[in-house]
């Protein structure tokens, strides 16, 4: 595994409508709803704190007046002057979409922002088992960017919650095992393909943390578009990666979802 370099900047997917949760709480905004007392996106932010982050890009749209505030409250303030590394102050930056940019879209509009260098792109709902658990440091051990466009962090079924899919992707160890690498803490690395159910690799599910190089966007499109198609075209010049995690992460996508990690969220 080659030395990573240190990744400075990440955004936070804030953008969403939520139309699916949106009944367990209809006076706030997805990343606004509390879990065991927390509000969703503060769990992203504490692991972008938790792991050093200079410039934090959050987008907004659906009730953006309510993010932005609460981004300036004396909690998320507290939470910013406890990060060890008080002599690199966090700046955390929202974007407004008028019009909303999708996840691929919502982050091409922010590359000026997030800079040159690779980053990490969250989504605001992103809850694991452990809040102890920082899935950015296990990513960044991981990341090369001699070899890799994206670094997706996927979780196999049996510990996914308040999910109802089938699954996302696949580690292709068993076609290509010599391109797997353990990280540090042994959790397998590797190429990946889009999972169907005629494939016998395991199924695994996108957490929605990933680490992106901004040269996946050297020809994106204009307007609104899926992240997805950056993953293929990583995947067809075999540079999309991931790493499996066996933590137990919470799709929090609809009330029964958002239950289920109240019930179950620990320290």
């Amino acid at each position: 595994m080659k030395k990573h370099h240190q990744i400075t900047s990440a955004m936070i997917l804030a953008a969403g409508l939520g139309n699916r949760i949106r009944s367990a709480n209809k006076l706030v905004p997805k990343p606004l709803i509390k879990v065991a007392g927390r509000e969703l996106i503060e769990y992203s932010i504490s692991n972008a704190i938790g792991f050093g982050i200079n410039q934090l890009i959050v987008n907004t749209h659906y009730k953006a007046d309510l993010i932005n505030s609460y981004l300036q409250t004396p909690h998320i303030k507290t939470l910013i002057s406890s990060r060890s590394n008080k002599l690199i102050p966090l700046n955390i930056k929202t974007i407004y979409e008028i019009k909303r940019l999708e996840t691929g879209g919502g982050v091409r509009n922010a590359l000026t922002e997030l800079g040159y260098n690779p980053f990490f792109v969250m989504n605001s709902d992103s809850i694991f088992g452990r809040t102890s658990f920082n899935p950015l440091s296990h990513l960044a051990r991981a990341w090369d960017s001699t070899s890799m466009d994206a670094l997706l962090l996927v979780c196999p079924l049996n510990s996914v919650r308040g999910y109802s899919g089938l699954g996302d992707f696949a580690l292709i160890d068993k076609i290509n095992r010599e391109n797997n690498l353990l990280d540090r803490n042994n959790k397998i690395v590797g190429k990946v393909q889009r999972w169907t159910k005629n494939k016998q690799e395991t199924a695994l599910v996108f957490t929605g943390v990933q680490i992106l190089s901004p040269s996946l966007f050297n020809n994106a499109p204009n307007g609104p578009y899926s992240l997805n198609t950056h993953y293929d075209e990583a995947i067809s010049r075999q540079r999309l990666f991931a790493m499996r995690c066996d933590e137990i992460w919470y799709h929090v996508g609809t009330p029964a979802g958002l239950k289920l990690a109240e019930n179950n969220i620990s320290d």
